[in-house]
């Protein structure tokens, strides 16, 4: 074999070693890139994960806020609404009881008969003086005696009742009061109202407080 012969044969074999060596180079660089393409990717994911669970945290913090704010003012409004119908309902039956006190119906008769008897049977004692306002003075005298007599049946003695004005700004109704001062019994329409407006305010705050 020639020396051309001989340089040919090393030339190619350091040719296709060169070869060889260039392909592992390639290799294990595109591997090298596909593991850094992959663990930036992860990166990528997981910073992304974490800007996404900020960004929610965030945003829950803020609508919570809002949401409690919201809800403050919605309370403040439903009490307020609560109060305005609360008002009206007392006013609207301060009203009738008002307007039949005036008029004097057999509602407000009746009514009236029940409230002396009922606090007539609460007094213990036999010497009375029934406060009654001036209009319906004449009314009640006329209903006492059958009052009386029907006390006196349920109670099983005598009774004695003094009639004086009932002064004030009173809607209607009865005070009775023992003449020694000891016993008291308020049975005017208007402490009736504040019955009601008590109950009325129980439930309201019941209600309230379920919220």
């Amino acid at each position: 074999m020639s020396v051309k012969d001989v340089v040919k044969v090393l030339s190619e074999e350091i040719r296709k070693a060169a070869e060889e060596e260039a392909r592992k180079v390639i290799e294990n660089a595109k591997r090298e890139v596909e593991i850094i393409i992959e663990n930036a990717k992860r990166r990528a994911e997981e910073l992304r994960r974490q800007k996404i669970a900020q960004v929610t945290k965030e945003i829950r913090q803020k609508l919570l806020k809002e949401y409690a704010q919201i809800k403050i003012e919605l309370k403040k409004e439903y009490l307020l609404k609560k109060n305005e119908i609360f008002n009206n309902i007392l006013r609207e039956l301060r009203e009738k009881l008002q307007k039949r006190s005036l008029e004097r119906d057999e509602v407000y008769v009746k009514g009236l008969r029940n409230l002396i008897e009922e606090a007539l049977l609460n007094v213990d004692s036999d010497d009375v003086v029934l406060y009654v306002l001036p209009k319906d003075q004449e009314i009640v005298r006329e209903m006492l005696p059958n009052i009386i007599k029907e006390v006196e049946k349920k109670k099983r003695r005598k009774i004695r009742i003094k009639i004086a004005d009932l002064k004030g700004n009173y809607i209607g109704g009865i005070i009775v009061q023992s003449v020694d001062g000891r016993e008291y019994y308020n049975n005017t329409l208007d402490s009736r109202v504040r019955l009601i407006e008590e109950e009325l305010f129980k439930i309201v705050i019941s209600i309230v407080q379920k919220k």
